[in-house]
């Protein structure tokens, strides 16, 4: 008997360390996995597994989580299985270290998934993935929503399929947990997982803890990135449960990405260093907005209802996100793989490798926030400082981007009869533009390997070009250094191309893509100067004199990284006064260099670059749909006319309406305006014939 209770007693602490193992007592958990999902799913008010986890099948013991046929060792219908309640241990942990005569006894000698007696695969390798994939990979409708098998309650994880494509499985060497400075020590008991063990790398557990993770007061997780106060109930809208880290994640928000997208690695990009840009006078999403955090959450509805939020996973999905293929129309979304979209008519869409719509395209995961939930994200914002202009239902001075780049969009004007029915002017971001022009063409050639041989030739490459909004809101590396004349670079999307886009021609440095964050002004990755001076006089030489920044860079690099300044300054310009188009920027030849000398800038005239829809400011033809150019002046056979991106900044005013307008008169161009105290109202602008740059025909106004 002595001698049994002498075994007993050294068996004793190990019996109790794994009880506390098993039942998520560990250290860092703080007791957090009754609250967890695994153990009671009290985190969003549901119990997708009938109050916690269930590796069973039937809903007779809660298992309504895992419906695929199974006939492995570990289904609770084998003969040797225990049936145990929703969120007991006993669904991940065999307390016996045996089950079926496989799994082998704990060995420490061998660090791995049996020194805590998990059930695993040894079919599949024996990783931890394993054990996790046999219920979240076999998932079926568990929100009543007829989703596919393995995409869970919201679509985030879109079965093993999908993550083992993406950047983040075990084939990818730097997935793996970097190490603890600065972190919480104890969040696991063994805490680098470089080599411990090699098939570790890419596991769930480098992101996920299946215990959970509940702080105490005075033992915050990452409180320089977000304050303790935001952990609390009643401040985020992530967690149910005091101090609970949502989704069963070991640690919050964009530290937990930041924690390997960092200059220490092992991550490859740095993504933390762009995002820091905007804390830095630069700018770029605020992702390190303390103010903001908390108030993702996995089930948000689209449009956004819950206020102003960004972080890394509402661009990425950690479990679909995979390399770019650089390969135009292969239907592969690159690093916004399995994101849910807005499509340009407004409809949410969701992608999933099992079945769904196709993936989405960059500006589709923009218009989330962007599109029609811009008077939630924008409307407590400080404006632009150039966005002066307020635009249709916009209560602030942001505008609807899926209204102003859908092609079918009517124009808003508000003056009677103003709506000409679809989009006149766009950048060509959701479908190819209306503006067919040799010019045109001529001036993007070299950005994008356009055909502009003929007139004919110009019209079908614009008709087959779409852009994307990365390619001018990036990082400032993609914007390479300009020399005169200028290199013109081009695209830099290297993500989910379309067949009408073109293949980055950014070489990139050690400088990530993307638009996390850029040195310059509204992320944008060259310069846009949008402020004027009105002291010099029309045509004296300003820009001349003053094209370049005090960091040699030209005040409009950002139109030039795809407009050739030597073309549309040049001979290849839809601009011209009555003579030979050139370099000398008189009103006889290329109007934009002449407006340019004259200090005005690209922003005058085209105030709002996106689009014409929400020109408030600008009168086109005659308001009522007449007097406007006939689609043949712009090459296209759609019947339907551009407006050029003619929308008029609040700097001009009408002349012979109550605004600035412009028309075509059935022989020549007009802008009736007044502008810094000169009067155009008697101006006028045309060119005519084809071929290598248009014979300008038109007439000074005097005044």
């Amino acid at each position: 008997m002595r001698r049994r209770l002498l075994i007993a007693g050294a068996l004793l602490p190990f019996i109790v360390a794994l009880v506390f193992i098993a039942r998520g007592y560990v250290l860092a958990t703080n007791n957090a996995f009754p609250y967890t999902k695994h153990g009671g799913a009290t985190t969003d008010n549901e119990t997708p597994c009938a109050g916690g986890v269930n590796r069973g099948l039937g809903a007779a013991y809660g298992g309504d989580c895992t419906t695929a046929a199974s006939t492995n060792a570990y289904n609770y219908l084998n003969a040797e299985a225990g049936k145990y309640m929703s969120g007991e241990c006993n669904h991940c942990h065999e307390l016996h270290a045996s089950f079926g005569g496989i799994e082998p006894e704990p060995n420490a000698a061998s660090p791995g998934a049996q020194d805590y007696l998990l059930f695993y695969y040894p079919q599949s390798g024996g990783t931890y993935i394993s054990l996790c994939n046999y219920c979240h990979n076999n998932m079926s409708n568990i929100s009543g929503s007829g989703s596919a098998i393995g995409t869970g309650r919201y679509g985030f994880f879109q079965g093993r399929d999908a993550y083992v494509a993406s950047s983040h499985y075990v084939n990818n060497t730097n997935m793996y947990w970097p190490g603890t400075t600065g972190d919480p020590v104890d969040i696991y008991p063994r805490r680098n997982r470089s080599t411990k063990p090699t098939t570790n790398k890419g596991s769930c557990l480098n992101c996920h803890t299946p215990h959970g993770i509940k702080e105490t007061s005075g033992f915050e997780f990452d409180t320089t990135a977000v304050p303790s106060a935001k952990h609390l109930v009643a401040a985020n809208a992530s967690v149910n449960y005091n101090n609970l880290i949502q989704r069963q994640l070991i640690a919050w928000e964009e530290a937990l990405c930041e924690r390997c997208h960092d200059s220490d690695g092992p991550a490859s990009a740095n993504i933390k260093s762009e995002l820091a840009k905007r804390e830095t006078g630069g700018s770029g999403h605020p992702v390190h907005d303390t103010a903001l955090s908390g108030v993702h959450t996995a089930a948000e509805a689209i449009p956004v209802v819950n206020g102003k939020h960004v972080e890394c996973y509402d661009c990425h999905n950690p479990h679909s996100a995979r390399t770019p293929t650089g390969v135009l129309g292969d239907g592969s979304g690159g690093r916004i793989q399995g994101m849910k979209y807005v499509d340009i008519k407004g409809v949410v869409q969701n992608p999933t490798e099992l079945g769904g719509t196709r993936q989405p395209f960059i500006y589709e995961v923009c218009l989330k926030c962007h599109g029609d939930s811009y008077e939630v994200v924008f409307a407590s914002d400080t404006p632009f400082p150039d966005a002066i202009q307020n635009r249709e239902g916009n209560t602030g001075h942001y505008s609807n981007k899926r209204k102003e780049f859908d092609p079918e969009s009517h124009h808003f004007m508000n003056y009677p009869g103003g709506d000409i029915g679809y989009n006149t002017a766009y950048h060509p971001v959701a479908a190819p533009g209306r503006n067919g022009t040799l010019n045109l063409c001529m001036q993007l050639e070299s950005a994008f390997g356009l055909n502009c041989s003929s007139s004919a030739n110009a019209a079908t490459s614009l008709g087959n070009l779409t852009i994307n909004c990365t390619d001018c809101h990036n990082n400032e590396d993609t914007a390479p250094a300009l020399t005169n004349p200028v290199t013109v670079r081009g695209p830099v999307t290297e993500s989910s191309l379309r067949s009408t886009d073109k293949a980055s021609a950014y070489s990139p440095s050690t400088a990530p893509v993307g638009p996390h964050g850029s040195n310059r002004n509204r992320l944008l990755r060259g310069n846009y100067l949008t402020t004027n001076s009105t002291s010099g006089s029309f045509g004296a030489g300003w820009y001349s004199a003053n094209r370049l920044d005090t960091n040699g860079r030209p005040k409009f690099e950002l139109c030039f990284l795809c407009h050739a300044e030597d073309r549309l300054l040049g001979n290849y310009t839809n601009f011209g006064g009555n003579g030979t188009p050139g370099s000398s920027y008189g009103w006889t030849n290329n109007l934009h260099g002449y407006h340019l000398n004259s200090q005005a800038v690209c922003h005058d005239c085209h105030h709002n670059v996106h689009s014409n829809v929400e020109a408030q400011n600008t009168i086109y033809g005659n308001g009522l749909g007449a007097q406007l150019p006939p689609d043949s002046q712009d090459n296209m056979s759609d019947g339907k006319i551009s407006t050029h991106l003619l929308n008029f900044g609040p700097q001009a005013a009408g002349q012979t309406a109550s605004k600035p307008r412009w028309y075509y008169d059935f022989s020549y161009f007009r802008c009736n305006l007044v502008c810094h105290g000169r009067s155009m109202s008697l101006c006028n602008y045309n060119y005519g014939g084809s071929g290598g740059g248009r014979t300008p025909d038109g007439g000074w106004c005097g005044g």
